[in-house]
């Protein structure tokens, strides 16, 4: 279980932190040191990506992440651990969708999960609101929230997934599940569950 410490006024708190939906085309990739930390924008037009290519923000985050530590970018094949870090499997997961075939084990083959909820490609990357916990954690996290769903896919066969939270009319997160989700997962950081990845990119796992 999660542990039962709440933190007062959290939720207003992530309420008030809209989401900054403006995205600048015309960015480049800059890198500066800023206290004496190497910063690099997210920059998805590099990688060649198409704009109807829905999951383009997340593979660009597990390639810019794996350069910021020196690894190839290229982005995993199905079935595949995303990342190996310190001798551990990670998963890197970004906003919703599929987590496994139901009655099998969920996020199979990594210790670790790297979650992104929503990519905002017009902030760097260690200012993605994004966490590293371990894989039972997660999916507790995400049960909390209400967000596993089942589903039927094309071939009949039944998937455990994330439910979305994207609104399209709005381009942006919203309603009361994702709200819920930021306040589990930053109840989950006050208890030591769960790490900010802007540290983890900096010390690796550290709990």
């Amino acid at each position: 279980m999660l542990c039962d410490k709440l933190v007062k006024k959290v939720v207003d708190i992530l309420r008030c932190r809209c989401y900054n939906k403006s995205v600048n085309k015309n960015k480049t990739t800059t890198r500066r040191k800023d206290g004496g930390k190497v910063r690099t924008k997210m920059n998805i037009e590099k990688y060649g990506y198409i704009e109807k290519d829905w999951g383009r923000n997340g593979k660009a985050f597990e390639r810019l992440c794996k350069e910021t530590l020196h690894m190839r970018s290229k982005v995993a094949a199905p079935g595949r651990t995303d990342m190996r870090r310190a001798a551990q499997c990670y998963e890197v997961k970004t906003g919703a969708g599929e987590l496994g075939r139901l009655g099998d084990k969920l996020v199979k083959g990594s210790r670790y999960v790297i979650y992104c909820p929503v990519i905002n490609p017009d902030k760097e990357l260690r200012e993605q609101r994004a966490y590293v916990m371990s894989r039972s954690i997660f999916l507790e996290v995400l049960s909390e929230a209400g967000l596993l769903r089942e589903k039927t896919s094309t071939n009949g066969e039944r998937k455990v997934t994330i439910q979305t939270f994207w609104n399209n009319k709005l381009n942006a997160p919203h309603g009361k599940k994702y709200f819920k989700l930021l306040e589990v997962l930053e109840r989950a950081v006050m208890c030591a569950q769960a790490m900010p990845f802007s540290e983890w990119l900096d010390n690796g796992w550290a709990l």
